[in-house]
């Protein structure tokens, strides 16, 4: 069973814009048969085991014994990490592709871990970023600098659900999504 992994917003509250979306997009990929993990605390990583609830699949909260927050009541399984760091690199590990919503550092300390081994050729996972706010730091970084436009070969971009169900049909026929004209 492949399993995608979740990031985002860690406060964001249940009834919210985000919460709501990664709820549903968790749910459009559990329906497909894939397994759900993230960081296992609130907010986003909540909100995707909640969307796969009524899927037979594994709700997968990886923690950090080092870093104290309360743990999803809707994930089926725990791992405990020793640190952060090692609750990150096994968050990569452990997912056989990405989906990273609107967040704070920890949400861009992810991405950037999961962009910078996909550009070193230690990763090789398709990644989604979901609304507009990766569309906005894609454009920016871009924009900034011609050494950031590898982000568009290592991540795919989707503003609706539509695009979701294109991604997943896409990586469950093992073809890569096609760039999109962000």
């Amino acid at each position: 069973m492949p399993i995608v992994a979740f990031f985002g917003d860690g406060k964001c509250s249940k009834g919210s814009v985000i919460y709501e979306q990664a709820k549903e997009v968790a749910s459009l990929f559990a329906k497909e048969g894939f397994s759900v993990v993230s960081g296992g605390y609130q907010g986003v990583m909540s909100a995707c085991f909640e969307g796969a609830l009524d899927f037979p699949v594994r709700r997968i909260a990886i923690v950090a014994k080092d870093y104290s927050k309360e743990v999803s009541e809707f994930a089926n399984e725990i791992i405990i990490a020793q640190t952060y760091l090692e609750r990150l690199q096994k968050l990569a590990e452990i997912a056989d592709s990405y989906v990273f919503f609107e967040g704070g550092s920890g949400t861009f300390l992810e991405f950037s871990y999961v962009w910078a081994f996909s550009e070193r050729n230690f990763i090789h996972k398709q990644a989604l970023c979901y609304g507009n706010f990766w569309i906005n730091i894609a454009n920016s970084l871009t924009n900034l600098s011609n050494k950031f436009a590898s982000i568009t070969k290592y991540f795919d971009f989707a503003e609706s659900i539509r695009e979701v169900e294109n991604f997943i049909a896409k990586i469950k026929n093992g073809k890569s999504p096609p760039d999109l004209p962000y």
